[in-house]
């Protein structure tokens, strides 16, 4: 079982960090935002990297330690960003969706459903906070709180449907 839950946690470090990390350094390069958001966001790219390259351990006494405190420290990282990037940088939200899918692999249904609706409510309140007292038009206003409840409940659905599959193997 832990080989098995090494094993996922390695396939998850080849395919989601890079595109995490690709989200960041895009929201770092190409958005608009502030010098000082542009610099943390840079710091917590490279420690991520840093961090979920050296929190895959063969230890098998340590993996009960490892996996929970990796998660936390990914979400919390991801939540900052989150918070920071959405004003400058929309697609900065799939941050949530990769770490829905990242707990999708090893836990259960229930965890999954609950981390996953917890990222949407605080990709939802960040965005209530940050984006929308800058909007003018009350139909833009509309069109984009549409959009931020279809991304929460992309977050939610798609993390639920892969735990789904990955728990039939």
């Amino acid at each position: 079982m832990n080989e098995h839950i090494e094993k996922r946690l390695k396939k998850i470090n080849v395919f989601l960090t890079p595109l995490a990390a690709l989200l960041i350094i895009f929201a770092v390069l190409i958005s608009n935002a502030d010098a000082i958001s542009a610099t943390i966001g840079l710091f917590l790219v490279l420690f991520s990297i840093f961090f979920n390259n050296v929190a895959v351990t063969n230890d098998q006494k340590k993996i009960k330690f490892v996996v929970p405190v990796r998660v936390t420290v990914n979400l919390l990282i991801n939540i900052i960003l989150v918070y920071i990037f959405i004003l400058y940088w929309t697609p900065i939200w799939l941050l949530f969706v990769l770490s829905s899918l990242g707990i999708a692999f090893y836990e259960n249904f229930l965890k999954t459903f609950i981390m996953s609706l917890f990222l949407a409510i605080v990709l939802v309140v960040s965005f209530y906070l940050r984006v929308v007292p800058n909007l003018v038009s009350p139909t833009t206003k509309l069109i984009e709180i549409g959009q931020i409840i279809n991304y929460a409940l992309f977050i939610i659905i798609v993390p639920l449907l892969v735990n789904t599959i990955v728990k039939q193997e």
